[in-house]
Parts: C-alpha cells; sequence; structure tokens
C-alpha cells in the first residue's frame, strides 16, 4: 500500500521515469520517508499511553524494589 502511493506519487505526479535511477532513489526515498513517519506516529502514541498508565514514581519504586537482571535499564530508560 505505501510502496503503490510512493510509485503513484513519484512515477505519475512528478514524472519520473522507474527505469531511471533518480526515479528510483526518489521512490526509494518516499517509501522509507513513509514508513518512518508511521513508526514515529504508533510509539509516540504507545510511550503516550504508557506514561499515562505507569506513572514515573511507581515505575522508579518497581524498578528499585524488583531485581531484575538487567532488565531494569531498558525499562528505566523513560524514567
Amino acid at each position: 500500500m505505501i510502496q503503490n502511493f510512493a510509485g503513484w506519487l513519484v512515477y505519475d505526479i512528478f514524472g519520473l521515469s522507474s527505469s531511471t535511477a533518480l526515479g528510483t532513489a526518489v521512490n526509494f526515498f518516499f517509501y522509507d520517508s513513509i514508513k518512518i513517519i508511521i513508526l514515529l506516529f504508533f510509539i509516540s502514541i504507545l510511550m503516550g499511553i504508557i506514561n499515562a498508565y505507569f506513572p514515573i514514581e511507581r515505575l522508579r519504586n518497581y524498578l528499585i524494589t524488583h531485581k531484575m537482571y538487567g532488565l531494569q535499564y531498558p525499562f528505566g530508560l523513560s524514567v
């Protein structure tokens, strides 16, 4: 779906050819840019939900009282 949109944008709207290196590069740029923007959007939503339901003090107290054998470091990144 994203590839179809990027192809439509680059080849039909911009008029670049798919057989040229420039057309392929611009298509790849738009395809990856759209994927990255969607990924950042969903990560932001997920982190917003996590921050809303798990307050910092509650997470900090949990990490202090439970021994997690190194897993507390990734969990503590949001603190």
